[in-house]
């Protein structure tokens, strides 16, 4: 077919770009399409529009289907998926990935082979660019309600992501419509460049500022890219365009920057220490690859397998993704997988770079060039993140390439490779339709049970929460039969087992029964996921099979090595079957893996009669640990046992603050005498450090030896004159001990150093309060409002003492001034609502 054949198109038809465009958004306004309701209802849309492109072709007399750089290794990469889902470790994970790659195959071409002309490509980006400018513009101004303004942050590390869970994400998506914006910007002047300037900026730094560290190194690696592109071109004034685009961005973002966005990208001069849980989670991954290399765990299945070679480090948390999109397509498909979507990935550069290089005279070539470099960003970003995982940018990412691909085939003018395709009057075009028939029924079939079985699921809960127990289990019979593969149906359905055979004593043999068939048809279908063997293993726990148990716990630690309820269940069997030293070993593991569950080990250990001894065993050789250790035995009454275990803590790790732990349980048990003479040994151990002086100023308060607390205070107060806190603390001390005089001489020799410290001069009201010299605490808090007009306690005590005075309309006015600067500070507007009830007014106050 001739290249005037594939430019003949010249209908002002926009239904194509529309269809896309729509698409487009759609996918982003549902959260990305992750879930079941919003995927279904866009693969729907694109089995639907793909079946009328297709029907439509066969209509015509010579149809035809262009060629690009990429069909072959697309269709080997759908084929290889598809043969190594045979070899998955679960199936349905396996169909439901191959669904989405086949719909993103189908959008591809339905682009390559309908959105043509000039006409129809600059719509469809003009849609893409304008848009993306208003999402980012949108995200820009939900911040602090104000856009690009200096409180772009909000003290809490804010983060950008609008409809997307994931900040990531988000600027994952806005790094190509930042780029297909200055690609689109390169084909015009004036005005129209002007605002796709503008629209790629608001994109760019919307990315910048959802502080995705992946987002900014792909929007660099981006401007890398078409740099050094434009710089082989033939017009080298299309370089300084995109650099100064740059210089916009840039300034920008520096311009409104608070700290916030330079303090995370200083985390990338440390790479390794930034991605830390990342460089773990790829030794895993790279483990994952070497135990499936040729035909990989199966195309969605990471998971679902990945618990085996997860870290330690994130033991508390499920981990979907890799984290890296090129290493978790090698864990899943292989190196054959891997080496496919490489040989993809070079074709449409190879054909992008060529093609541009050849004709970038043509404006239509920079368009091609701006969604190449959207491509060449997401994909870079990718190296950190898993955006080819969420629908929407992985849609975007398709848009592009086929973008890219029609901007070059409609400036080239030689031949472009086209395959002819029986017409409406040749005698295989009736096999052809049943053939496209058949092929929507089928796509449509395939996607429509992931989705049944979620609604199906919800009824299922609803039935629950009705106790309609019976109706649930039958729901969810259906889901495992309509969403046929989801072990989590039948997981869910064992679990309702179980719970029906708690509240049935008497039925509880034939539900133990229905539950163990349940979790034996999820292993069937799962069998890597160690989850489902636990639940086998607690089933026969609690039908008093201990060994059968342990089999099970065995096989599901195995498979999540890091699951620390996993340890905690073959620690329980092992105190079962009264095998000590393995359930003690096994404790240790639990702990290790999720340090936080120490009392919840312990707790165990105590239920099945272990001491004190036997609970040590499983505590780590930490002091943290230890002093947790030590509070839950003082939390038993186990007193001694407790101190020992915090001057344990002290012998591993001599500190200040382990000793101060070791004072403060000696204290608990009301030991002054210990107490003082373990402090004066710590102190000189440790030298006088001001947290045991103030400890043992403590303990001599506390057995009333109050003389020596107060030179000890009159000693800090010689080493740290500017401290208020120690003036405060010492004319406490000395009006319990009935030395008013003392007291008011400290506070006075407070106010010396700081006159304006409204913490002293308070102290000083409360106490010609408390000796009757009410008139000078009215003068003092009077100073007091007018070195801190809008601390509210203030004026809460400055109204008291007016209303002291009888003069209930200075302290009203004082408590409604406080509500004008705290309207939330309820108690003023008690005090107010009191005097107006005591006075018996019929006004009430504001």
């Amino acid at each position: 077919m001739a290249a005037s054949n594939f430019l003949k198109t010249t209908r002002k038809s926009v239904h194509e770009p529309a269809f896309v465009l729509f698409l487009l958004i759609y996918a982003v306004a549902s959260h990305g399409a992750v879930t079941a309701g919003p995927l279904l209802a866009f693969q729907l849309t694109v089995i639907a529009g793909t079946f009328f492109w297709l029907w439509g072709m066969t209509r015509s007399a010579r149809p035809v289907f262009y060629r690009t750089p990429v069909d072959i290794p697309v269709l080997l990469f759908f084929l290889w998926i598809t043969a190594a889902g045979f070899q998955s470790e679960y199936s349905y994970a396996t169909r439901r990935e191959i669904l989405c790659f086949f719909t993103y195959g189908l959008i591809f071409y339905f682009i390559v082979n309908r959105i043509t002309t000039r006409e129809k490509i600059k719509k469809l980006a003009w849609g893409i660019a304008i848009f993306g400018g208003l999402y980012a513009t949108a995200g820009l101004i939900l911040i602090e309600g104000s856009m690009l303004g200096p409180d772009i942050f909000v003290p809490q590390n804010a983060r950008i992501s609008m409809t997307f869970a994931n900040p990531n994400h988000f600027a994952g998506f806005l790094e190509m419509t930042a780029w297909l914006s200055i690609g689109l910007a390169l084909c015009y002047d004036g005005g129209k460049r002007q605002l796709l300037v503008c629209m790629g900026v608001y994109s760019a730094a919307a990315a910048v500022f959802s502080l995705s560290r992946g987002g900014v190194i792909g929007l660099l690696g981006g401007l890398s890219f078409i740099c050094l592109v434009q710089f082989f071109g033939k017009k080298k004034r299309y370089l300084m365009l995109t650099a100064g685009f740059a210089a916009i961005v840039c300034m920008v973002v520096v311009s409104v920057d608070t700290g916030e966005l330079a303090a995370r990208l200083l985390t990338l001069t440390d790479p390794l220490m930034a991605g830390k849980g990342r460089i773990e989670r790829w030794k895993g991954v790279l483990e994952m690859a070497l135990d499936y290399p040729v035909w990989g765990a199966g195309a969605g299945a990471f998971r679902f397998v990945f618990e085996r070679y997860q870290s330690a480090l994130s033991s508390n948390s499920t981990v979907n993704h890799a984290h890296n999109d090129y290493l978790e397509i090698l864990a899943e498909t292989g190196i054959p997988g891997l080496a496919i979507v490489i040989w993809a990935i070079a074709a449409l550069f190879v054909f992008g770079i060529r093609k541009y290089r050849r004709y970038s005279r043509s404006r239509t070539a920079h368009l091609g060039l701006g969604a190449l470099t959207a491509c060449f960003s997401l994909l870079v970003h990718a190296m950190t993140d898993f955006n080819f995982r969420i629908p929407s940018n992985a849609l975007l990412l398709t848009i592009c390439a086929a973008v890219s691909i029609n901007c070059f085939n409609i400036v080239q003018r030689n031949r472009i490779p086209a395959y002819t395709l029986p017409g409406f009057r040749t005698p295989s075009a009736g096999a052809v339709r049943a053939l496209i028939v058949v092929g929507a029924l089928l796509a449509t079939g395939w996607a429509l049970p992931p989705y049944l079985g979620e609604r199906i699921i919800a009824g299922a809960d609803a039935m629950n929460r009705r106790e309609d127990y019976g109706a649930a289990a039958n729901l969810l019979e259906t889901a495992a039969k309509v969403d046929f593969g989801n072990a989590d149906h039948y997981r869910k359905l064992g679990d309702l087992a179980v719970y029906r055979s708690m509240r049935s004593p008497r039925l509880k043999d034939r539900f133990f029964k229905d539950a163990l068939a349940a979790y034996q048809n999820a292993v069937r279908l799962s069998p890597t996921n160690g989850y489902y063997y636990s639940k086998i293993g607690r089933l026969y726990l609690r039908s008093g099979d201990p060994e059968s148990a342990r089999a099970a716990f065995l096989t599901a630690a195995d498979y999540s090595p890091v699951d620390p309820s996993i340890a905690s269940d073959l620690g329980r069997v092992c105190l079962v079957l009264k095998e000590t030293d393995q359930a003690l070993e096994h404790y240790r593991r639990f702990i290790r893996l999720r340090p936080v569950n120490l009392v919840m080990a312990l707790n165990e250990l105590r239920e099945f009669g272990a001491g004190y001894e036997e609970m040590r065993r499983i505590v780590p050789r930490d002091p943290y640990m230890i002093k947790r250790f030590a509070n839950y035995l003082f939390s038993m009454d186990e007193k001694e046992q407790a101190l020992q275990e915090l001057s344990r803590a002290v012998e591993i790790d001599p500190s200040p603050e382990h000793a101060i732990s070791h004072l403060q349980g000696i204290f608990k048990t009301r030991d002054y005498e210990k107490s003082l003479a373990q402090c004066d040994a710590y102190i000189d151990q440790f030298g006088p450090e001001r947290s045991f002086l103030t400890f043992k100023i403590r303990i001599l308060t506390q057995s009333g030896k109050t003389e020596q607390a107060a030179g000890l205070y009159r000693l800090l107060i010689q080493d740290d004159p500017d401290d208020h806190s120690l003036y405060l603390r010492l004319s406490n001390l000395y009006i319990r001990d009935g030395r008013p005089g003392d007291a008011l001489s400290v506070l006075e020799k407070g106010l010396e150093k700081s006159p304006d410290n409204t913490e002293l001069l308070m102290a000083l009201a409360n106490y010609e309060r408390r000796f009757g010299q009410r008139e000078k605490a009215l003068y003092i808090l009077k100073n007091i409002i007018q070195l801190k007009p809008n601390q509210a306690a203030y004026r809460l005590e400055l109204g008291r003492e007016f209303e002291f005075y009888q003069m209930y309309h200075e302290a009203i006015n004082q408590w409604k001034t406080c509500l004008d600067f705290n309207p939330e500070y309820n108690p003023c507007r008690r005090k107010i609502k009191n005097v107006y009830r005591r006075l018996g007014l019929a006004e009430k106050p504001e």
